[in-house]
């Protein structure tokens, strides 16, 4: 069977959508994951399998992307005795470029590893470097704010050269580990102006006339449902039964709303009020589409990262700080 069907199999796998959107791997984070495995040794290698150990140490260097560095050491067919197989170890050094995707806990991801591998061939003179480069696939469970069990199927071709023998080996390897993140950048805030001096006492007006007490601050509703894709402001199909819900209700009363769209702390503020504001447009567009009046709807606005619920420091509270309200005027 072709190694290579083994990834494109697992890639496949874990790229099933799931049911909820999930916080992304934030820039700025380092990680730290060892792993063990298991290696598949190329039939041209006359020998059989054997184990796997790396550590990798990568850098978050845009949302979801990552820059991954790792040390790992396959042995095969290390129970090797008289008339067996050859006996290969094999030390590599690889950089790899990975992307993951965010489905609740779940963070499949797919990528490139680019390095050099060391062959030895035990019991002779043979132990050369040549390049090695091939796919890598797998995904992430979180277990924790900064922890995730890791799963990852790779399959690399390594050079090999030794002036007699001029060839190349393709070897694929599968691994569990641990990934723990640590170090996010912590975004600078503008230093608060400073306060203006005093204005002159004046002498207190005449009394005013009694007015009404003021009216109540408006009721916020919540569209508890209503998600986005990352980083987009299209509608997607899990949120229509919500808003269809919601025409209803509008239909059904005597009430003008604000629809207002709110982001986390992840991003630019100027970026997270456009996109915010994207948002609270395709609500408006869809409520008013779908038979309710403009009359009803005072404003759209979008508030970006400026009024948060709950706080940016873990997932579970950015999430609840990305949402789309309705507040009854």
């Amino acid at each position: 069977m072709n190694k290579l069907l083994l990834c494109s199999t697992l890639a496949a796998i874990i790229a099933v959508p799931l049911t909820a959107s999930a916080a992304p791997r934030e820039q700025g984070q380092w990680y730290l994951s060892p792993k063990v495995g298991y290696g598949w040794a190329d039939e041209s290698r006359l020998t059989s399998n054997g184990g796997y150990l790396g550590l990798g140490l990568g850098y978050v260097f845009r949302e979801n992307w990552t820059f991954e560095g790792e040390f790992g050491y396959n042995r095969y067919d290390s129970d090797v005795g008289a008339g067996q197989p050859l006996e290969w170890r094999q030390l590599s050094v690889t950089g790899a470029v990975r992307y993951l995707l965010d489905f609740d806990n779940a963070h499949p991801y797919f990528g490139i590893a680019v390095g050099a591998g060391r062959n030895e061939l035990v019991g002779s003179n043979s132990d050369e470097w040549g390049y090695q480069i091939g796919p890598i696939a797998g995904f992430e469970w979180d277990i924790s704010d900064n922890g995730a069990i890791r799963f990852e199927l790779g399959h690399k071709y390594t050079d090999y050269d030794n002036g007699l023998i001029k060839t190349g080996y393709w070897d694929t390897t599968a691994t569990v580990g641990y990934t723990h993140y640590f170090g996010a950048a912590q975004r600078s805030r503008p230093e608060p102006m400073p306060a203006s001096p005093p204005m002159p006492v004046e002498p207190p007006p005449a009394p005013a006339p009694v007015e009404p007490p003021p009216r109540p601050l408006p009721v916020s509703i919540t569209l508890n449902g209503v998600n986005f894709d990352f980083d987009k402001c299209t509608l997607r199909n899990d949120a229509l039964a919500i808003l269809d819900e919601a025409v209803r209700v509008l239909n059904g009363n005597e009430i003008r709303v604000e629809i207002a769209g709110h982001t986390d702390a992840v991003g630019s503020d100027q970026y997270n009020e456009k996109l915010s504001q994207c948002r609270a447009t395709v609500v408006a567009d869809y409520l008013s589409g779908h038979g309710v009046s403009g009359a009803k709807i005072s404003a759209v606005n979008g508030y970006g990262e400026s009024r948060p619920i709950d706080t940016n420091d873990t997932a579970e509270g950015r999430a609840r700080n990305r949402r789309t309200e309705l507040n009854v005027q």
